[in-house]
């Protein structure tokens, strides 16, 4: 017996599958698709605005141009920390830290004029690890730095900094508030000098200086997949659940249209042709449906036309079985009752014998009616095969004829019941066209294999006939050639003065071929 885990471990498994199996569902497909490709495109265009927006916009020139005037303003509020005799280092520390992150900088000031207004900005943007920020008083000594290993606080700016840098503080020193005067441009940086003074017109108490090294690509890249999984994350799964509810909605509509196309197919398959696949949209799957319900017009119409054709091929195969079997059962009987007539003075016992022929005759017609009826196949042929049948055909036909007839065989017989068939109404139907019209005085009937083919072949040695002279409307030639040719036989009619001899023939299987050609 399961424990009580594994029984609570096999529904979940058991519900995972039914959940998989769901998943595996058009429309479920489609809302992921739609899910992932709004996502992707969401974040793509995000990143590529983050990125444009950081690197062309923030160090353009005119960004450039106001920046001087923004490190003034957000470090006014040091002015009166850095003029006191043992400024507070802390408190620039402080400073620099929320204004530097990493590869963050930020620039935000806050400043209410008076109780209803307040003014604020914020310039937050991306920079180089390689950016560097310093504080300095009055007397260039420095106060605060970051990163802290770049320059060591008490030193003093103008002996650390570079020489072309020292005339841009000093026009920061000297309380210049022009950004021509306090930035100086490079190839790759921007170094800015900003006055420290708490307004405008106050006393210069200090100096900020920022050289801002510009990010390379790669660095640029790797601070936007940054930024977006830590500030898009929240918009990204919006914009997948929007995405999720439109695929949802559109695979639902289409699924539909799909299953109604499906079930329509399997009705077809099931041979249910009325049936039509109700789509009149104008897209490409409205079109299949016209074209697969055009197919089905088509079928159903072939399929008509096959009915009938079969039905007028079985009415054909009914008559000829009727000509070949009762026809000549019937004229058999009339003969044998006429002979019987013409004895029955002279000689009553061969006039007897002759009724009883008939009658046993009349009962195979019989015999024979009924089998058509139901399989329409010589029941003697199933029961005893083609040889036998042949054998008590031609021993009949000579009791009922009074012409000689010998019966031959050479190999097996290896065809299908529907071919044996045919060969026996073939020698049916010419034993009884040499009773009639040969005027024979003896006959032979024969069944061998040659040539990769199982031959019949019925021989008298009457008058024969002009074969070019068969009249057109005569049913038993052209039945037996029909029968034959019909399965795939071939039928040969020869006759002239020595008598005549039909033929008709079926190729043998290759099992069958292969036997032949080992035989000596």
């Amino acid at each position: 017996m399961k424990s009580q885990q594994e029984d609570v471990l096999d529904r979940i498994i058991q519900r995972g599958q039914r959940w998989l199996s769901a998943l595996s569902r058009f429309q479920w497909r489609m809302a992921f698709l739609y899910t992932l490709v709004t996502v992707t495109a969401f974040t793509l265009l995000l990143g590529i605005l983050y990125l444009f927006t950081s690197r062309t916009f923030v160090y353009s020139p005119m960004v450039v141009y106001v920046l001087p005037t923004l490190l003034e303003d957000v470090t006014a509020p040091l002015a009166k920390e850095l003029a006191a005799p043992s400024p507070n280092p802390e408190v620039f520390t402080r400073w620099i830290e929320s204004t530097r992150q990493g590869s963050s900088l930020t620039l935000s000031k806050t400043e209410e004029k008076d109780d209803t207004l307040s003014i604020s900005y914020s310039l937050d943007t991306t920079i180089s690890p390689n950016s560097w920020l310093i504080i300095a008083n009055r007397e260039g000594q420095i106060i605060a730095v970051d990163p802290a290993e770049r320059f060591q606080t008490q030193q003093n700016i103008y002996e650390v900094l570079d020489k072309h840098y020292l005339s841009i503080v000093d026009h920061a020193m000297n309380g210049m508030n022009h950004p021509s005067m306090l930035t100086l441009q490079e190839k790759n940086s921007i170094f800015i000098a900003a006055p420290i003074r708490e307004t405008p017109t106050s006393t210069v108490t200090g100096v900020v200086c920022l050289n801002l090294v510009v990010p390379s690509g790669w660095q640029m890249l790797g601070y936007t997949v940054q930024t977006l999984l830590s500030t898009t994350l929240f918009l990204s799964i919006g914009a997948g659940i929007i995405g999720l509810v439109f695929g949802l909605l559109v695979g639902r509509g289409l699924e539909k249209r799909l299953r109604a196309v499906a079930e329509t197919a399997a009705a077809w398959g099931q041979g249910n042709f009325e049936r039509r696949i109700e789509d009149r949209s104008g897209d490409e799957i409205g079109m299949l449906a016209r074209e697969l319900n055009k197919v089905a017009v088509q079928l159903q119409n072939l399929l008509n036309t096959r009915e009938e054709l079969a039905t007028l091929e079985e009415r054909n195969r009914l008559a000829r079985d009727l000509h070949d079997s009762i026809k000549q059962q019937v004229f058999s009987i009339s003969m044998n009752l006429s002979a019987a007539q013409e004895l029955w003075d002279k000689d009553p016992a061969k006039a007897r014998q002759i009724v009883e022929t008939a009658l046993m005759i009349s009962r195979q017609s019989q015999q024979e009616l009924n089998t058509l009826i139901q399989t329409l196949r010589p029941p003697q042929l199933e029961q005893k095969g083609l040889e036998k049948v042949l054998e008590d055909l031609t021993r009949l036909w000579e009791k009922q004829s009074g012409i000689p007839i010998t019966y031959q065989q050479e190999g097996s017989i290896t065809l299908d019941l529907e071919q044996q068939q045919a060969l026996y109404r073939v020698a049916q139907e010419a034993l009884s066209n040499v009773a009639r019209h040969s005027g024979a005085r003896s006959a032979s009937v024969s069944l061998s294999i040659h040539e990769g083919y199982q031959w019949l072949c019925v021989r008298d040695d009457g008058h024969g006939f002009d074969t070019s002279q068969i009249p057109a409307r005569g049913v038993g030639l052209r039945s037996m050639r029909e029968r034959v040719e019909s399965l795939g036989g071939m039928f040969v009619l020869e006759s002239g003065s020595e008598g005549t001899c039909v033929q008709a023939g079926f190729p043998l299987s290759s099992s069958s071929r292969h036997r032949e050609e080992e035989m000596p």
